[in-house]
């Protein structure tokens, strides 16, 4: 990672890494630097490397990038090299106190630039990309060089057009669609939030709706789909039963020449027959002459009976064996002429068969055409529509929004009148409550109180009545009257003063009823404005109540129309899409016809033989690519044949020099010839020991620059010149690889023409049988066996092969032999020299991946 950032000295400038903000103190990924070998300076790389005081050209690195697994496990595909498994690579560190401490400016330097990183990366992404090219221009390549030019790459080539146009339509299509699933996934979105903010507008008729008419185009766009499935797959049959009809055309005419061959033999036979007719003829009336002189000269007429009895049934047999070679040739007539009929019948049906086909592909491209602009104007009619209709949806959902909002308002109003109405009569109810609580306890305390005061009036009345007899009984003359009269003066003070407190607690009992009376005053008042207020709001409750429920009901009001208009919007649509879906139903039924399915389950049954037959050849093929694997594996074998054939090329070369030794005139020939061999075979061995020279120099100048390398033990990895290998290496694998490629190409291009020699060959073997099989039928028939006779053979002619000169060879044949040998010798030339150069290439490549250190 990046430490900070500062000004190095000049002697600490290498283990500091320059970049656009500064010099950084470490290096990134400096531990997995270190582990690798110290690298070159550059004046060294840019100087040729010396032995001896003799300069020569720095030689190619290899470095295996095919085979090994180096080109996954390389460091420069990776990002960055975790610091943890470097660190567990080299040591594990016991003090990890400055690791922690540096944490922090190490991820402040995180943040900082790499230019040189993302540099570094975008050269690791372009050489990736490069070599997923190389690998796709080399399976085009295969692919184009197995490819035969009689039509099969035009054909690939406008599949691969069509195929590329229908993956632009998909494409497009998918495009689309996944606009359409962002515009769904944000009103989705918006009905959430709008959900959040605001109860939900049930929707669901709507959307029910929604769902059919997608659904019914998701049908429609199936149904296209499959139309132009079944049109393609009608025109690989149409195309495969026009070539099946055209290998039928090739057979029945194939059949009609062998008929007509087989109609001339008979006629040839038929000749014959009559020819060996009248010689039997002859030789009866030779005969009869014979008898004639028998007769005349008495001879044995019963033996001459006999033969003539013997020679008429002989006669009688040839009759009726021509009779019925009469009856073959007349059936055979027939028979052609019945295929020929058959072949004109089929002929006819192909025609019409081709015509209809073409009609009907016609008329069902022009109604699939004509479907497709339907439906394309009828998506665009909806399509607007739905847009409409979501702006539709868009302004109800917000009035729905706006009236909403102005109902919560309203609600939230009338909760608040109703919570200060609450409030208001529990503070009333609160304070009746307290007052009839004081107001009991008052009255009762009063009571308490008169109930106290008449107990002491009633005590004291008792009082007085006593005091009164006591008074009376005083009043009578005794001697105690003195006592007595003072006794009732004290009486009467006490009298005095207690209607005194009597009096007192009368004006009490008035001052408290007179403020209790004060009290019920203020709260009858109170109590009156309270039920004032209370009537005041239930008064303008109603009114705010009637006002909001108007306000709810035009809304109602707006909100029922605007759903019965999209209700009738939505049945209008849908009684458009049922009359359309109607007509599209109608004219799919008109195109339909029973011709039709019977066609289709033809070419069904066809395609199934096809699949089998495709099932056959994909065996056929997995057997021959085995073979063509043991075929690769007999290398050897192969090698040996090649010696073999040398070895015959010798041979015939010496047989040559033996037969051009024997002609006389081309002995100045001969000796051109010679030293033009004498030449090439010079000019050879000097090219084939200065590549030898070249390539062990090569050898010596790679390990002594592996020496230099370790003695330096500089790192090369950072360098261009270890790219410079990594390419040079690459090329070397490269030239490697086409070379095994162009071998194996070879070779199976010599098996394509052995194949083709052997079938040739084959068939033509065949054909020459069967005519000596006819030529020996006609000659052991007994009609055409004859008495040969010793002097019927002309011995006399003079057969060139025993005369005494010998036939001469022509020159035209010995110029093509020897153009054979030349080529025969320049092809195994080239096979040494490729041979060679892989050889060459394989160990120098191998030796590149044993000196490669990771």
């Amino acid at each position: 990672m990046f430490a900070t950032l500062g000004t190095p000295a000049e002697h600490q400038r290498k283990t500091y890494e320059f970049t656009p903000i500064g010099h950084i103190q470490e290096k990134e990924n400096m531990d997995a630097q270190k582990l690798r070998p110290m690298k070159r300076s550059t004046n060294e790389e840019d100087e040729d490397i010396s032995f001896d005081g003799t300069n020569f050209k720095k030689s190619r690195v290899i470095d295996d990038t095919m085979t090994s697994q180096r080109l996954f496990n390389d460091t420069s595909f990776d990002d960055t090299l975790p610091e943890q498994t470097i660190n567990a690579m080299t040591s594990i560190k016991k003090n990890l106190v400055p690791e922690l401490l540096g944490s922090d400016t190490r991820e402040k330097a995180d943040l900082a630039s790499n230019p040189l990183k993302e540099q570094q990366n975008a050269l690791q992404k372009l050489n990736m990309e490069n070599y997923s090219l190389r690998v796709k221009c080399n399976s085009l390549l295969k692919f184009l060089n197995n490819v035969t030019d009689d039509g099969q790459l035009r054909k690939s080539l406008e599949i691969l057009d069509e195929l590329q146009e229908w993956k632009t339509k998909h494409h497009e299509l998918l495009e689309r669609f996944k606009d359409l699933q962002v515009r769904f996934d944000g009103l989705e979105q918006k009905d959430t939030e709008n959900a959040k903010v605001a109860e939900p507008v049930d929707h669901s008729y709507c959307d029910s709706m929604r769902k059919e008419l997608e659904a019914a185009l998701a049908d429609t766009n199936q149904q296209i789909l499959t139309l132009t499935e079944t049109i393609k797959n009608l025109e690989a049959k149409l195309k495969a039963t026009s070539k099946d009809y055209e290998a039928r055309e090739e057979q029945y005419k194939m059949n009609i020449d062998v008929l007509k061959s087989e109609i001339n033999q008979l006629n040839s036979s038929f000749i014959s027959k009559q020819e060996a007719l009248a010689q039997a003829e002859e030789k009866v009336n030779r005969l009869r002459n014979q008898l004639q002189e028998f007769d005349h000269n008495s001879g044995s007429l019963l033996e001459l009976e006999k033969k003539i009895d013997e020679k008429n049934q002989g006669i009688r047999n040839l009759e009726s064996k021509l009779q019925e070679l009469n009856h073959q040739r007349q059936n055979l007539e027939r028979q052609l002429q019945t295929s020929d009929g058959v072949v004109n019948s089929l002929k006819n049906e192909y025609e019409k068969y081709k015509n209809d086909t073409e009609n009907k592909l016609n008329s069902y491209q022009k109604s699939a055409s004509a479907d497709e602009n339907k439906l394309r104007e009828k998506m665009e009619i909806l399509e607007k529509d739905n847009s409409k209709l979501s702006k539709m949806k868009d302004s109800l959902e917000q009035n729905n929004r706006e009236f909403d909002v102005k109902l919560k308002k309203a609600e939230k109003q009338i909760q608040t009148l109703e919570r200060e109405r609450e409030r208001i009569l529990s503070e009333q109810q609160d304070a009746i409550h307290d007052l009839r609580l004081e107001h009991q306890k008052r009255v009762q305390s009063l009571h308490k109180e008169v109930s106290n005061l008449r107990e002491m009036n009633s005590k004291l009345e008792g009082d007085n009545q006593s005091y009164k007899k006591r008074f009376e009984q005083l009043v009578k003359p005794s001697p105690h009257r003195k006592s007595t009269e003072d006794e009732l003066i004290r009486k009467n003070r006490e009298i005095g003063t207690l209607k005194a407190t009597l009096r007192d607690l009368e004006d009490k009992i008035k001052y408290v009823e007179h403020e209790l009376e004060s009290v019920h005053s203020k709260y009858r008042r109170e109590k009156a404005l309270l039920e004032a207020k209370l009537a005041q709001a239930d008064r303008e409750k109603p009114l705010e109540s009637n006002l909001l429920e108007k306000e709810i009901s035009i809304l109602k009001l707006e909100l029922n129309s605007i759903q019965d208009t999209k209700e009738r919007e939505i049945a209008l649509w849908e009684n458009k899409y049922e009359s359309l879906k109607q007509t599209y139903e109608n004219m799919l039924k008109q195109d339909r016809n029973n011709d039709f399915n019977n066609i289709l389950e033809q070419r069904r049954e066809e395609l199934k033989s096809l699949m089998r037959r495709y099932n056959d050849l994909t065996t056929e093929n997995l057997s021959l690519t085995k073979e063509l694997n043991k075929q690769k594996s007999h290398k050897e074998s192969y090698k040996e044949d090649l010696k073999k054939v040398q070895s015959r090329l010798d041979f015939i070369t010496k047989e040559f020099v033996k037969i051009k030794e024997a002609n006389p005139d081309g002995k100045e020939l001969d000796g051109v010839n010679s030293k033009w061999t004498e030449k090439y075979q010079s000019m050879k061995t000097k090219m084939l020991n200065e590549l030898k020279s070249l390539q062990d120099e090569n050898l010596e100048l790679e390990r002594k620059f592996l020496n230099l390398q370790k003695q330096q033990q500089q790192p090369i990895g950072s360098t261009p010149m270890f790219q410079h290998v990594n390419d040079s290496n690459l090329q070397d694998k490269l030239d490697y690889y086409r070379l095994k490629y162009h071998e194996e190409v070879r070779r199976n291009n010599d098996f394509k023409v052995i194949n083709e020699y052997l079938n040739r060959v084959l068939k033509a073997s065949s054909h020459h049988v069967k005519l000596d099989i006819i030529k020996l039928e006609n000659e052991v028939s007994p009609l055409n066996s004859s008495v040969t006779y010793l002097n019927d053979q002309p011995y006399e002619y003079e057969n060139p092969y025993y005369t005494k000169g010998g036939r001469s060879l022509k020159f035209k044949t010995v110029a093509l032999m020897v153009l054979s040998c030349v080529r025969m010798h320049q092809a195994a030339l080239k096979r040494r020299w490729d041979q060679q150069r892989t050889h060459y290439l394989q160990r120098k490549i191998t030796f590149g991946e044993d000196r490669i250190t990771w």
